[in-house]
């Protein structure tokens, strides 16, 4: 079992304040009085469709970028510089940037010689960490000839050898099998840090997060527990297979929002009495090009539709090991 490399505390180990932020030569600001804390020691994933905000979020956090307005505070100070930020933040980017060429111990090295770090202490916790990354007999291979999921565990290992307080993670487990997912975030949830997910993967999120954060076009729709989120925006989740691409009536009820891919339709509504009876009457009406109907309730898929009226077009990270994230593309399809 990994040892216990961080102190839990209560405090809000990150926040941003009223902050305003625009990219140039956008009409219209991404976020604008926009306000977020997260507490020492969560699992938080953060969930949106793209261009949400998740990446720039992200972005902010680690000083890629600057707020036109407002506080970016991390463990109580405002303004740290870049070293300073460094030295709180372990960030694990999209892809794999890695010196192919390098051994896993080299680059161990290499990277642990960028921070304060005295020798004995790197060797200790290289030690450690490779131990339970599954990688210590692997520490002299090079980088080129490990597998996709060996090559991210050696990435996310990198950004906890300074024993970092904040730990942010965009789109981690693109690619990797259920395995090495598995593997993972076992090692993950022991760490008693902050850490924070970018992902697509709903039920990867609804699954491990102690925290979820719902965004979409940079405000936030929910935040909480996944139990918490499901349980105040109970939703239900129609998804319908037509035997050929239909010509339908709209259902006319503002509350159901209905969308289509071809001749799979998916429903969305509110758990609501005049809701259901509306949904059985269209079923009912349709039921002989009906070849298939999945119906899901009151889980973080369906309110995370019902929240944000996306299609979840795109199947679990799980099942679907080629698909892209982040800011870009193959996540939520509207």
């Amino acid at each position: 079992m990994l040892e216990l490399l961080f102190i839990t505390t209560n405090m809000k180990i990150a926040r941003l304040e009223n902050i305003y932020f625009s990219y140039p030569n956008t009409a219209k600001p991404l976020f604008e009085n926009f306000s977020v804390d997260f507490t020492q020691g969560e699992f938080t994933f953060i969930l949106g469709e793209n261009g949400s905000g998740k990446s720039t979020l992200v972005k902010l956090l680690i000083g890629a970028l600057l707020p036109n307005k407002g506080d970016v505070v991390l463990s109580e100070n405002k303004n740290l510089n870049a070293k300073k930020r460094a030295e709180l933040i372990g960030y694990v980017p999209q892809g794999i940037n890695l010196d192919g060429e390098m051994s896993i111990s080299d680059t161990i090295d290499f990277i642990g010689s960028c921070y304060d770090i005295t020798s004995q202490n790197l060797a200790q916790t290289k030690a450690k960490l490779l131990t339970n990354f599954s990688l210590l007999e692997l520490k002299d291979q090079r980088i080129k000839f490990l597998s996709g999921g060996q090559k991210q565990r050696v990435t996310i290992l990198l950004s906890l050898l300074h024993e970092p307080e904040i730990v942010i993670l965009d789109e981690p487990f693109v690619g990797l099998d259920y395995y090495s997912i598995a593997s993972i975030l076992s090692e993950l949830k022991q760490l008693n840090t902050t850490i924070l997910c970018v992902t697509h993967d709903i039920d990867l999120a609804e699954a491990h997060a102690s925290a979820i954060l719902i965004i979409k076009d940079g405000n936030i729709r929910s935040q909480g527990t996944p139990r918490s989120i499901i349980q105040n925006h109970s939703y239900y989740l129609q998804e319908i297979d037509f035997k050929s691409t239909p010509s339908i009536e709209p259902i006319k009820n503002d509350a159901i929002h209905i969308s289509q891919n071809y001749n799979h339709y998916i429903l969305s509504y509110p758990n609501k009495t005049s809701c259901h009876e509306l949904v059985e009457d269209f079923m009912q009406l349709h039921k002989l090009i009906i070849s298939k109907r999945t119906t899901s309730v009151d889980t973080l898929k369906s309110s995370m539709v019902g929240l944000q009226y996306v299609s979840p077009v795109v199947k679990s990270t799980l099942d679907q090991p080629k698909k892209m994230g982040g800011g870009n593309g193959g996540g939520w399809k509207w």
